[in-house]
């Protein structure tokens, strides 16, 4: 009798149709079959689930975290300055552009027009890329794929501990500066630890997040004027405890090509 753990990853595995262009080709890793050392033997893949630049994905994001000097992991968000979700707090991150094919592409690009970075840290669009791009840099400790039957995001996990001083210095000076409206789509910056986001999305009953019971969470955010962070209560975007929601209550995944890949679905 196939236990419950393998029964719920078959079952992440069957529903990843709003993720993938061929769910057929989708195995979970208890469905491997074991392959036999020959003289003609190539490395196999962690899985058969999709590469990322096969993801009809809609959107993707950076979720930039670091470690303080005691040794506390906290995350960096930013809230929106525009639309339907202004004022609520949020990842890096946006809808996929036109003639983009794979997430990283998508994620680079939102973080560096929301973080600012030719003015916050001097880089260029394909640094930016290159910083999160698992393949070229090991600042990207996991990337999740969430998909539901009405979104497909991937979200970037990614250690920003050695910027983090002068991205807060340099921040409310771009944002200040700026004149071009990409550069202008957030307005300030967040501090919460990883455990109190976690502790907040996790208490969440389901995925959906209805806009009359919004959700919220101290923070320490920053004062555009002073650059000081104070204590507040802010509302966090919900799409991004819509994605992140199955990681932080460890639900059951598929395992992706590199073992910083993982398939979520509710």
């Amino acid at each position: 009798m196939l236990n419950k753990k393998f029964i719920a990853l078959l079952l992440v595995a069957l529903n990843l149709s709003s993720c993938t262009l061929n769910t057929k080709s989708i195995r979970t890793q208890s469905q491997q079959t074991p392959t036999t050392t020959t003289k003609k033997h190539r490395p196999q893949p962690a899985s058969l689930a999709p590469k990322l630049s096969e993801l009809k994905y809609k959107s993707a994001s950076v979720l930039l975290y670091y470690f303080d000097r005691q040794g506390v992991k906290k995350v960096i968000l930013a809230d929106e300055a525009h639309g339907w979700d202004r004022t609520t707090f949020a990842d890096f991150g946006g809808k996929r552009d036109n003639g983009e094919t794979h997430p990283v592409q998508t994620a680079a690009h939102e973080m560096y027009e929301e973080a600012i970075i030719p003015d916050t840290l001097g880089w260029s669009l394909n640094q930016t890329r290159d910083f999160i791009d698992i393949a070229k840099n090991n600042s990207t400790h996991l990337i999740t794929v969430y998909s539901n039957k009405k979104m497909c995001h991937v979200t970037y996990f990614t250690d920003f501990t050695p910027y983090r001083n002068i991205f807060f210095r340099e921040f409310p000076i771009a944002r200040k500066n700026a004149t071009q409206g990409k550069f202008r789509e957030k307005n300030k910056l967040a501090i919460v630890t990883w455990d109190d986001l976690k502790d907040v999305v996790s208490k969440q009953r389901s995925s959906s997040t209805p806009r009359n019971m919004p959700v919220r969470m101290s923070a320490l955010v920053q004062n555009p004027r002073t650059g000081r962070f104070n204590t507040e209560l802010i509302t966090l975007r919900p799409s991004l405890v819509i994605s992140l929601r199955p990681f932080f209550l460890n639900r059951s995944y598929v395992q992706g090509w590199s073992k910083k890949i993982r398939f979520y679905n509710e």
